[in-house]
C-alpha cells in the first residue's frame, strides 16, 4: 500500500546516505519525489539548496515544507511519523534499543573507519589496489564487523526479531560490505542478514542493484 504524501527527497540515489532514506521511505510505503543533488548532479551550492541545508550536503528531506537533514534524523522521523506508537512510553526501551544500533552504526562503525575501507574500494581501480593496505584496512574494520556479526548471531535483526528502522543504516553498509569482502572473512551472520534483506525488493531496488563505484 502506498501512502500519498508531498515527501520530496534530495540526493542521488547512488549517495550512501540517500540510499538510507530512498529504501525507508519505500519501506514505509511512502509516495515521494527524488530530486536528484550532489557531486556531478550539482545544485547542493546553490542559494534555494544551502537554504534548507547550509552544510551543502545530501540528503535533505522537503515533507510538505518541513525541511530535515541527517539520514539518521530523517529515518527517525518518517519511521515516527508513520508508526507514532513506536516512541511512545510503552516502547521506549524497543525505540531506544533501535536508536543505539543507529547511532552504533553511524558514529562508531562508520566514522572513521568503514567509510576509509569503503572508499577505498569504491573509487581505487583493481589494478591500483595495495595489498598492504587491503590488509590495514580489513585489519582495522573486521573487530566492529564482528560486533554486528556477533549481534546477528542473537537474532535475524540488528535490534531483534523484527525488522526495523536500526536496519536501515546497518543494511546499507552491510551491502558495501558483502560486495567488498565476497564471503572471504567468514562472518557467517553478516550474510546470512545480508540474503535476508535481499529478499526485499526494496532493498535491492534502493540499494543493492548499485554498484559498489555508483555515483
Amino acid at each position: 500500500m502506498i501512502i500519498k504524501s508531498n515527501l520530496i527527497i534530495w540526493g542521488r540515489p547512488a549517495a550512501l546516505n540517500v540510499q538510507k532514506i530512498l529504501w525507508c521511505a519505500q519501506e514505509l510505503g511512502l509516495s515521494y519525489t527524488n530530486n536528484v543533488a550532489g557531486q556531478h548532479y550539482g545544485v547542493i551550492k546553490e542559494a534555494h539548496f544551502l537554504k534548507m541545508n547550509p552544510n551543502g550536503r545530501i540528503p535533505v528531506i522537503d515533507d510538505d515544507g518541513f525541511i530535515l537533514y541527517e539520514s539518521n534524523a530523517i529515518i527517525r522521523y518518517l519511521w515516527a511519523k508513520t508508526f507514532p506508537s513506536d516512541c511512545t512510553s510503552e516502547h521506549l526501551q524497543s525505540w531506544s534499543h533501535q536508536d543505539q544500533w543507529m547511532d552504533w552504526t553511524s558514529a562508531t562503525l562508520y566514522y572513521p573507519l568503514f567509510r576509509e575501507f569503503f572508499l577505498y574500494f569504491a573509487r581505487t581501480p583493481p589494478e591500483n589496489f595495495s595489498e598492504a593496505k587491503v590488509s590495514q584496512l580489513f585489519n582495522s574494520i573486521e573487530p566492529l564487523m564482528k560486533i554486528a556479526n556477533d549481534q546477528l548471531g542473537q537474532a535475524p535483526f540488528i535490534a531483534g526479531k523484527a525488522f526495523s528502522m536500526a536496519d536501515i543504516p546497518l543494511g546499507v553498509l552491510i551491502d558495501k560490505w558483502e560486495k567488498i569482502d565476497q564471503k572471504k572473512s567468514n562472518f557467517l551472520n553478516l550474510s546470512l542478514y545480508y540474503d535476508r534483506l535481499l529478499e526485499r525488493k526494496d532493498y535491492f531496488n534502493c540499494v543493492a542493484q548499485y554498484a559498489l563505484n555508483a555515483v
